[in-house]
């Protein structure tokens, strides 16, 4: 389910619709209180389409992949109590 997310949300960031990656946040913000090993198989997937994201040559894409891995950070540090 993730890896599809992901591949649309490939395509609708380049117009510059975010619906997928949205979802793709709440699947993270869904399995970070799950045990680790749930989310560290998720993490490769999302660590390459944050790459991505943020080595765009489209700046508002670079930007907002840099600011959902904020997100994304902000996120996983609440749950660890960090």
């Amino acid at each position: 389910m993730l890896n599809g997310l992901l591949e649309v949300s490939k395509e609708e960031i380049e117009s510059e619709q975010i619906y997928c990656l949205q979802k793709v946040g709440d699947v993270v913000e869904c399995n970070l209180p799950r045990i680790v090993e749930v989310f560290n198989s998720m993490w490769p997937l999302l660590r390459d389409s944050y790459f991505e994201l943020g080595c765009s040559l489209n700046e508002k894409v670079a930007l907002f992949g840099i600011d959902f891995l904020k997100n994304t950070i902000t996120k996983i540090m609440k749950v660890i109590g960090g």
